[in-house]
């Protein structure tokens, strides 16, 4: 994603198929807003992204995106199907998407 989209995505705010978290270093929080995409047909999380729509980054991108992927693989069940990307800059945010599929804990 491009930053001028990125901005434009960010600048609209949160919402129904939108979030925003700063920081990952509480995965099961971040869990339970991709649980609660994949249950009302999906969305958009950006982390990194303050809520007062500032686009902060990351401070260690490779780590947090380990850190979620782990949680979201162990503690999502059914297996949900989403994918994940880097936006602009090294540390930039990170984007994950989940898909409506059937219902999840």
């Amino acid at each position: 994603m491009e930053l001028r989209l990125l901005r434009e995505l960010v600048k609209k705010g949160e919402g129904e198929h939108v979030e925003f978290k700063l920081k990952s270093n509480h995965p099961e929080k971040i869990v339970r807003e991709v649980v609660a995409f994949a249950n009302s047909g999906g969305g958009k999380l950006f982390v990194g992204v303050g809520d007062d729509k500032t686009i902060k980054g990351l401070k260690d991108a490779e780590e947090d995106e380990y850190t979620l992927t782990k949680a979201i693989d162990k503690y999502i069940y059914p297996k949900i199907s989403y994918k994940k990307r880097k936006d602009p800059g090294k540390s930039g945010p990170r984007c994950a998407g989940a898909n409506h599929s059937q219902e999840h804990r």
